[in-house]
């Protein structure tokens, strides 16, 4: 008796410690939240609690979360009936991974704008029983929509490329996956929809590939399948082999609602049987439409209408193409039929319907970089353009996208990359084209220049500023100008040509220093030999290649005027030889432009080239004999 009281005891404080933990958890939202950003994004929620309704606003993608993380905002409330309604706003993207984890919603309405829904996104949901999801929709990532245990159907756009693992994974009550298009490429990875005991028949589109575990599972073992499952399957598909090897209950599928624009690859398995399979098609406007085939397999066709009547057919187009191709007005609204057959042929062939009537073909390429990142000027052009759309608009409003590939071809237009930029740009709008058919279409590359900065001080004759150079097209501007040097006396300094005291009118002498006679410098000459300083007595004029001049101050005259010295003497020992001779040719000659502004002063006749030109100068100092300050004297 005392062990049943005590059983029953601890039962009822078993029970009483559940649900005080409940109570504890439980912390209903009963008041408004204004509009308030999430994180650093661009996107904000809100909350009306008179109708129960989360709002998610704003552009972009929102924010990851962690699994049973208080950073979701309405973590506290976010499964005990606070949130009724879940509203996605357009403009949003992306929903982050575990962003909606565990927000027990009834309804949740997602925007046409949604391009990628995250891991556990949407999971945990114990409410809703259907998520309509948008025609823009590209991924479906890992664990989505795990364990939505009320969620019945699911229509998978035709635009989503990918399904992640375990996405549908215990959506026990899922009943009906519908896919937007049996004709849609997409990769359906392991386990995607395992565990979804309710689902009893799935059509598999053509194009998709699927992965261990992914459709027809009970459990991630070898074997362990729905045998109430029925499996739709093209006989030429992937999903056809997985069916087959994993022994699940497939049909063959033989027939297919087809689109505008609409490309479908095919496989003729057998050599030995006529192949029929009938592709259904109901046009949004009445226009002229082309239905074709390509590849090295006999097929033919038969066009019906909506009644049963032949309304074209066609063989083979000729006796060496074994490939078809009908175009006939077709009215909107109305449903149509293409009977293809392979006849007694393997291999691969292709399909496709387009409307007949191309109104024309164009391109919006636009591609803008700065110039830094082409110092050379050189760019693969038709790399970056390679998969760019190049849109086929037809008369009815419908535009085909078909990616660019130099030399590819479609729908007997041929496209063609032009190369009239020889891989190379430079800054502001480069021109360059393809050419579709017999049309040749442009398409810019904008260079925005990238500059680099140089301070150029001020001198004695000129204001200092900032130079900025252009990296790739070499343009140049200024700024941040300064004034001039100023100083007590000023002059020029010039070259010496001669004994004689003469001097060349355009040789001037650059970066040449100036002392005072206790031996400090007081300046040093521009680019145009001029010097400001401030002085007394008399300066002193040194040069790496000659001898120094001393120049007497005139406190009168603050102008020192023109004064010449000697640049040949390049080793210093007193004369001009072939000593000197092999100094300038060895180390100087061959000058080009250098911003060496004392080298510059050597190249004499100002041609841009330090060579024999230059040296003629030296010849008279070279007869004359030894030279020091007292040439200066001598001349004067």
């Amino acid at each position: 008796m005392k062990k049943i009281i005590s059983v029953s005891v601890s039962l009822i404080l078993l029970i009483t410690s559940i649900f005080s933990t409940r109570i504890i958890t439980l912390c209903a939202q009963v008041t408004d939240i204004e509009k308030t950003q999430l994180g650093s994004t661009q996107t904000y929620y809100s909350f009306d609690a008179g109708t129960k309704t989360l709002t998610i606003s704003g552009s972009g993608e929102t924010p990851d979360y962690v699994n049973n993380s208080s950073s979701q905002p309405w973590y506290l409330w976010r499964s005990d009936g606070s949130i009724e309604n879940v509203v996605v706003e357009e403009g949003i993207t992306r929903l982050g991974s575990y962003f909606l984890f565990c927000v027990c919603a009834q309804s949740i309405s997602l925007p046409q704008s949604l391009e990628k829904i995250g891991s556990y996104a949407l999971a945990g949901n114990n409410l809703a029983t259907e998520i309509k999801l948008g025609n823009n929709l590209k991924t479906i990532s890992n664990n989505a929509f795990y364990m939505c245990i009320k969620l019945e159907r699911v229509s998978i756009p035709k635009s989503v490329t990918y399904i992640g693992s375990g996405a549908f994974e215990e959506c026990t009550m899922l009943n009906c996956v519908e896919f937007g298009s049996m004709n849609m490429s997409l990769s359906i990875s392991s386990r995607a929809f395992m565990a979804c005991g309710s689902l009893k028949s799935i059509d598999i589109p053509k194009g998709a590939s699927l992965a261990a575990y992914s459709v027809g599972y009970k459990s991630q073992t070898v074997g362990d399948i729905y045998t109430d499952l029925s499996v739709g399957v093209y006989r030429d598909s992937g999903a056809y082999s997985y069916a087959t090897n994993n022994n699940l209950n497939c049909r063959i599928l033989d027939s297919m609602v087809i689109y505008e624009g609409d490309i479908i690859s095919c496989n003729s398995y057998s050599d030995s049987a006529d192949i029929t399979v009938n592709y259904y098609f109901t046009p949004k406007a009445s226009s002229y439409f082309s239905f074709s085939s390509s590849g090295a397999v006999d097929v033919d066709c038969i066009l019906t209408d909506s009644l049963g009547s032949t309304v074209a057919q066609s063989t083979d187009i000729s006796q060496d193409n074994l490939n078809f191709s009908i175009s006939c007005q077709l009215n909107a609204g109305e449903q149509y039929c293409y009977t293809v057959t392979s006849r007694h042929s393997a291999g691969d062939y292709t399909l496709s319907l387009v409307p007949a009537d191309l109104d024309r073909v164009e391109i919006d390429w636009s591609f803008s970089y700065t110039a830094d990142l082409f110092e050379d000027g050189s760019i693969d052009i038709a790399a970056l353009i390679d998969g760019k759309s190049v849109n086929f608009i037809y008369e009815s409003g419908y535009i085909h996208s078909v990616p660019f590939k130099d030399g590819g071809e479609f729908a007997g237009y041929t496209m063609s990359y032009n190369n009239l930029l020889n891989s190379r740009v430079t800054c502001g709008t480069n021109t360059d084209s393809i050419t579709v058919g017999e049309q040749a279409l442009e398409f810019s590359i904008n260079i925005e220049h990238s500059y680099t900065q140089a301070v150029i001080p001020p001198t004695f004759s000129n204001g200092g500023y900032t130079l900025h150079t252009c990296v790739l097209c070499g343009k140049k501007y200024t700024s941040d100008f300064t004034e001039q040097l100023s100083g007590d006396y000023f002059g020029k300094v010039y070259i010496m040509s001669s004994p004689d005291n003469s001097y060349f009118s355009q040789g001037t002498a650059a970066e040449i220093d100036i002392y005072d006679l206790d031996g400090k410098k007081i300046g040093t000459t521009d680019e145009n030999g001029y010097f400001y300083i401030t002085a007394y007595q008399a300066i002193v004029i040194k040069s790496e290649f000659g001898p120094a001049r001393t120049v007497a101050v005139d406190k009168s005259n603050r102008d020192l005027g023109s004064i010449p010295i000697v640049l040949c003497d390049f080793n210093n020992d007193g004369y001009v030889n072939a000593k000197d001779y092999s100094i300038f040719r060895t180390a100087y000659g061959g000058y080009d432009k250098n911003e060496d502004l004392l080298l510059a002063s050597l190249d004499i006749n100002k041609d841009g080239i330090i060579d024999d030109n230059d040296w003629e100068y030296a010849l008279s100092f070279a007869a004359y004999g030894k030279i020091d300050e007292s040439i200066y004297n001598t001349a004067e």
